[in-house]
């Protein structure tokens, strides 16, 4: 069976994702791929986790794990083909209130606990934590270059790697936008996000 979600072809509700580049992005998930996971987790995996915590009383440990198990479930659907492009930001957070009122909640503690940086860092996470926001800045500047102008246009700006690639390249012919669009969202993803996070951790 196939989840169909309300209507939405916005990319703002979508993980800053056009239905062309989700569809592109999912056939190389069902293929092996796991660009199109990453993208999920780095946009929105901070902002239900965050939901969660705010909004549904969740303690740190609760929140994360629902929304972990969320992520694995959904990533499941999209190799089946069993989720269509549609306001899929909604959808993420729903399954993940779902998967958190199956969940025992211990009692909620004062303090905020430590938040760990894992392997696939979630920038949108680390935005919300004050104590920490200067370091993105710090470590985006030792990262310099085109690997910090493209971080910023994606994560920061939310732009789209078709409007990224005319953003960057304003004269280049329409005919090669996607193959420059291509360009820089694998330098991003195998050179750029790697590079970044480990410059993080050492600020952390």
């Amino acid at each position: 069976m196939i989840i169909t979600l309300a209507p939405s072809d916005n990319p703002e509700k979508n993980f800053g994702l056009t239905r062309n580049e989700f569809e592109i992005l999912l056939k190389a998930l069902q293929e092996g791929d796991e660009e199109l996971i990453e993208v999920i987790y780095l946009k929105h995996f901070g902002k239900c986790l965050q939901y969660l915590i705010k909004y549904c009383n969740a303690d740190y440990e609760s929140a994360y794990s629902a929304t972990m198990n969320a992520l694995l479930e959904i990533r499941k659907d999209l190799v089946r083909g069993k989720i269509e492009y549609n306001n899929l930001e909604n959808y993420f957070t729903r399954r993940a209130k779902m998967k958190l009122s199956k969940i025992k909640k211990p009692p909620r503690i004062a303090e905020e606990p430590n938040v760990d940086i894992p392997d696939h860092l979630d920038i949108s996470l680390v935005l919300d934590r004050k104590d920490i926001a200067d370091k993105i800045g710090q470590a985006l500047s030792q990262l310099g270059g085109k690997c910090a102008t493209l971080i910023k246009l994606r994560f920061y700006d939310e732009l789209t790697w078709p409007k990224i690639a005319k953003r960057l390249h304003p004269d280049v012919p329409e005919n090669e936008i996607e193959r420059i669009r291509n360009t820089l969202s694998n330098k991003n993803k195998k050179q750029c996000l790697p590079a970044f996070k480990r410059i993080l951790k050492t600020l952390l």
